[in-house]
């Protein structure tokens, strides 16, 4: 009965975790006279979420379908409550906000020092980005990026006669940029899974390459334990920490092989694993 009653919740559990996470980018708001830095900002947003592979990306024409239909504005600054309740129309469950506030450019030509002219070139531009929980309407990431090339030579030697092109470099900038946004979006959203089997030192968990797992990330092994609460009645569950995985090889869609760091003697099969935050 209890071998049942675990292939069940397997099953359950496999469902929930095979379906990715719908999540939508709404248009950036940007500054006047911004080299059409405030699209390609928005844009790069969107092309990072469909190559990272973990999240269903509703296309825009969905978004504007349904603010059309409720008769609301995309127009604008976009702020939580807004995000919310368009979200909560479209299914999604997360919202990327982005802005582009500053986006400055200025290009000097000058001679080094074999009286060779060049151009040096002073680029600023400033995105910030949110990440909203539709369910809770809860930021889980807000991070501000000040995207700067700096000055000096601009590439090859460039001739008197040839004029800077500010927005091919802005472009660049903002797209080495979202290297880090990647980089640092891994901790911004809940990575949790189960423990499907135990081999020796080895544990297979049930998440993998479709959340977006890799090759040395930790997790921490979590006991649950239900309780009735003293005062409330409630049931709830407390959570601790009783080992640690270190992901060896990430097997297929929704399964990884991790070696126990610690606690072996504690960790079981069916025990819950969060990815550890840096």
């Amino acid at each position: 009965m209890k071998k049942v009653f675990f292939f069940c919740l397997l099953m359950i559990l496999s469902v929930l975790y095979s379906e990715k996470q719908k999540i939508a980018v709404f248009p950036f708001n940007g500054v006047r006279n911004d080299y059409n830095m405030t699209l390609t900002a928005e844009n790069q947003m969107i092309s990072l979420l469909v190559n990272q592979g973990i999240f269903d990306v509703i296309e825009r024409s969905q978004l504007d379908k349904i603010v059309k239909e409720q008769q609301l504005s995309l127009t604008g600054l976009i702020d939580v409550s807004d995000a919310v309740k368009i979200g909560k129309i479209s299914g999604v469950r997360y919202a990327v906000i982005g802005s582009v506030p500053n986006v400055n450019y200025r290009a000097v030509q000058k001679v080094d020092d074999k009286g060779e002219p060049y151009l040096s070139v002073d680029a600023l531009v400033v995105i910030q980005i949110r990440v909203i929980d539709i369910k809770t309407a809860g930021v889980l990431f807000s991070k501000t990026y000040n995207a700067k090339p700096g000055g000096g030579l601009l590439g090859s030697i460039l001739s008197l006669d040839t004029s800077a092109d500010p927005e091919t470099t802005l472009a660049k900038t903002v797209k080495r940029v979202y290297k880090k946004v990647a980089k640092d979006m891994t901790n911004a959203f809940p990575m949790s899974g189960y423990i499907l089997s135990i081999e020796g030192n080895i544990v297979t968990i049930d998440i993998g390459k479709q959340a977006g797992v890799k090759k040395k990330m930790l997790f921490d092994v979590i006991k649950e334990t239900e309780k009735i609460h003293p005062k409330t009645k409630k049931l709830i569950v407390i959570e601790k920490k009783v080992g640690l995985l270190k992901v060896k090889e990430v097997t297929g869609d929704e399964s990884s092989e991790c070696i126990i760091k610690k606690g072996e003697d504690k960790i079981a099969e069916m025990m819950k694993v969060n990815l550890r935050k840096k």
